[in-house]
């Protein structure tokens, strides 16, 4: 079983035929982070990232990450920090934030 809440892929129809709402990156990286008893200020030290992106990231904003290849490098860095494998989150921002 996972470390962290279903992924979009994961999401769809439970064993009661009810819909199942998709877990965020964000929500998936702040349920990390608390499991793990660390504060937004703990996982900035740990990863060098500024905890104004650290919270926007929590909250699904990654305008202030610089581009998509910092935002998935912020990703990786919070959830290596938190715990937790990032390469699946990493995929969900990647099928979320494709440009045609």
């Amino acid at each position: 079983m996972s470390q962290y809440p279903q992924t979009a892929a994961q999401a769809g129809r439970g064993a009661t035929g009810q819909w199942r709402r998709r877990v965020s990156i964000g929500e998936v990286l702040a349920a990390a982070r608390r499991q793990a008893g660390l504060t937004i200020t703990q996982v900035s030290q740990r990863t060098r990232i500024r905890e104004t992106i650290i919270r926007g990231i929590e909250e699904d904003d990654f305008a202030a990450c610089g581009g998509d290849f910092y935002a998935r490098g912020h990703i990786r860095a919070i959830a290596r920090a938190t715990g937790v494998d990032g390469e699946p989150l990493v995929r969900q921002y990647d099928s979320s934030h494709r440009t045609p």
